[in-house]
């Protein structure tokens, strides 16, 4: 069973070294470059990374030969002097996402640029037991390989789960909203299909994926909070780097208390952030299926009846109690809502800033933003499949990526 690591910071990731005993560290130093940057001259690789010229080019022969780097020569007419190469990560190998939720599973096909080309998404009325779904995932994913129009090559599945995983093994500890406990899901799955499988917290996936491809991307000090139909986690980066924990159970802020409430959240816990921000009671006000996200947007931005006004403005001020607590203790750049917390703040961001910066601390607050997450639907799957790809970007000669 396959595991994530920690992640890097850029420089480190991106710095080569011109020492044979580091092939691999510099192999993985263009794979990221060209995984941030699309496609670079083998000039502006040898820039960034800070090797020279003949190692770029000899490093680049590799990669071709391994697959996982294609070039192309830009025509001769448009530039002056010999021309430079152009590099991207190959389309002929790919990834599989999956996000799994309460209500649905989605399985997506993603390429090593992040780019979805099939998805599709299994509808699950009534909570999956891990055999279930695992099945359904194996079918899944032999339905969308057929749809293709050529052979790709699959180098692993990364897995989005709405609980705690176990940072050693990848083992679902507990997931209250499926009822999983202490469920070995990802060696499950792994045997079920024959692929590599890497398995993460479904909410700090939606904060790599905003930090790599999204709203996040350039800055180094974040707070991420997500809520879908399983409930409401996050992410903290702090440095450029995912805070973690001590088993990797860090950035349940779903579960902070903010309230004496009664109410309990998925886990049995009273007056938490999930147990108050509750999305099923809009969807239910507005009479929309709890996977409705774009039946949500519309009717958000129509003039609301006086229910759903009054859930939208409790809510609103729930949520920014809880980012006023969040920017006072980790003092981010940048606190980004993606899912319905998004839709949240979309639908009434003057009135929720402004009660949320009347609770921060001057000093925390200057330069705070707060925004919501760009990557919309996808900001989850890409997270997961961002597992799997950073697995091959890690470690490209010994890449476990099959036909």
């Amino acid at each position: 069973m396959k595991t994530s690591a920690p992640t890097k910071s850029v420089s480190s990731q991106t710095q080569g070294r011109n020492n044979d005993q580091v092939r691999e560290h510099n192999l993985a130093a263009i794979l990221t470059l060209l995984s941030q940057n699309k496609s670079l001259t083998r000039s502006a690789l040898a820039t960034l990374s800070g090797m020279n010229r003949s190692t770029i080019s000899v490093l680049m022969t590799e990669l071709q030969a391994l697959g996982l780097v294609s070039e192309i020569s830009p025509d001769e007419t448009l530039q002056k002097g010999r021309p430079s190469f152009v590099a991207s990560l190959s389309s002929e190998v790919a990834v599989f996402g999956v996000n799994i939720e309460s209500k649905f599973t989605d399985v997506c096909l993603v390429t090593l640029s992040g780019e979805i080309i099939a998805s599709q998404r299994i509808s699950t009325p009534k909570l999956p037991a891990p055999q279930q779904i695992i099945e359904s995932i194996a079918q899944t994913i032999e339905v969308l390989l057929a749809t293709q129009s050529k052979p790709l090559r699959i180098g692993g599945i990364g897995v989005a789960v709405p609980g705690q995983i176990r940072l050693a093994d990848g083992l679902v500890r507990l997931a209250p909203h499926l009822r999983w406990v202490e469920a070995p899901f990802g060696s499950m799955l792994e045997e079920a299909t024959g692929m590599p499988v890497f398995v993460g917290n479904n909410a700090t996936l939606g904060a790599t994926a905003e930090h790599a491809f999204g709203a996040a991307k350039g800055y180094s000090d974040i707070v991420y909070l997500y809520s879908g139909t399983s409930g409401i986690g996050g992410g903290v980066i702090v440095g450029g780097e995912l805070l973690r924990g001590a088993a990797g159970y860090a950035g349940e802020l779903g579960h902070v208390v903010i309230s004496d409430s009664p109410s309990e959240d998925y886990s049995g816990f009273h007056g938490t952030l999930e147990s108050l921000i509750r999305q099923e009671d809009m969807f239910a006000c507005l009479g929309l299926a709890a996977d409705d996200e774009r039946g949500l947007e519309t009717a958000l931005a129509q003039p609301l009846g006086i229910e759903a006004q009054a859930i939208l403005e409790s809510q609103s001020r729930l949520l920014a109690a809880a980012i006023s607590s969040f920017a006072n203790i980790f003092n981010p750049q940048l606190i980004l809502l993606g899912g319905y917390l998004g839709a949240i703040y979309a639908a009434d961001q003057t009135r929720l800033a402004q009660f949320a910066f009347e609770r921060i601390l001057s000093a925390p607050g200057e330069n705070l933003h707060i925004r919501r997450a760009e990557l919309g639907p996808n900001q989850i799957i890409k997270g997961a499949a961002g597992l799997a790809i950073s697995a091959l970007i890690r470690a490209p000669k010994s890449s476990s990526a099959i036909l």
